[in-house]
């Protein structure tokens, strides 16, 4: 395919010598290295924009993947083998980063490409990291491999260190584009992400220590946030207690369980 573009700009500005803001490729090569480079060029514009070169993404890309070199040799075999529903929302989400990347590559969208196989994956294992005390191995090396192969085109030099680190056999260039993974899931991470909102909104207002928080939900709501129990006690450093609207014995002195919702469970807190 051949992509085509209008002038190039230099932070936003015109490039010209006039200015004196030229940048010889050989320059930026060997000032952010080839990988940073090709990253910020390629995500500088799309379609028949002017295309921009911003040397604060260049620096940051480089830390960025320095970073993700360090994070893929470090956590690679890693993690336990026990599986849980948020691992099956790593791999959808691995599923539509797969697709839609593809997607914007064929059309060469590069900028596009990499906001999605790069900084939304990132996103969505950042949430992962943070919903799992201890990741799943198999899930981990899954996100590294996907990454690495993703950003090949992208950072071919770091990708093949890395390709190389975690002890694959062939050169990455020679691999094939990652493969969607068929799944079920039915659990629902926008719900634990809403109800994590609902409790930091409520204790911003409250005017008194927390000692202890309490979750009324509907009973086909009620093992979602159970599973998920662990995960709110280390997030917020507090005791929680878990009730349906309909158990008998639930500890509810302000009622709060009367005005439980689909999708929208009452909080309490002491």
């Amino acid at each position: 395919g051949i992509g085509v573009n209008g002038w190039v700009k230099v932070n936003g500005e015109k490039m010209s010598k006039s200015l004196g803001n030229m940048i010889p490729l050989s320059e930026i090569s060997n000032k952010h290295g080839s990988d940073a480079s090709r990253i910020t060029i390629l995500s500088g514009g799309e379609g028949l924009d002017d295309p921009n070169w911003d040397t604060k993404f260049a620096e940051m890309m480089e830390n960025k993947l320095s970073q993700l070199y360090e994070f893929s040799i470090k956590n690679y075999n890693k993690g336990t083998l026990k599986k849980r529903e948020i691992d099956k929302w790593m791999e959808l989400e691995l599923n539509k980063i797969i697709k839609e990347t593809e997607e914007f590559m064929e059309k060469t969208l590069f900028r596009s490409a990499i906001q999605k196989g790069f900084f939304d994956l990132q996103r969505a294992l950042k949430w992962y990291l943070r919903r799992t005390e201890n990741p799943n191995k198999e899930t981990m090396n899954r996100i590294i491999e996907i990454q690495t192969l993703i950003m090949s085109p992208f950072a071919p030099f770091i990708s093949e260190e890395i390709w190389q680190k975690i002890k694959k056999k062939n050169f990455i260039c020679l691999e094939k584009w990652p493969k969607i993974k068929k799944l079920k899931y039915t659990g629902n991470e926008d719900y634990i992400k809403n109800v994590l909102n609902d409790i930091n909104s409520i204790l911003r207002l409250v005017k008194f220590k927390p000692k202890k928080i309490y979750l009324y939900t509907i009973p086909t709501e009620k093992k979602i946030l159970e599973e998920s129990k662990d995960f709110f006690e280390r997030e917020f450093n507090l005791e929680f207690s878990i009730f349906s609207v309909n158990d008998k014995n639930k500890y509810d002195p302000k009622e709060k369980s009367s005005k439980s919702k689909k999708d929208k469970p009452s909080i309490y807190i002491e």
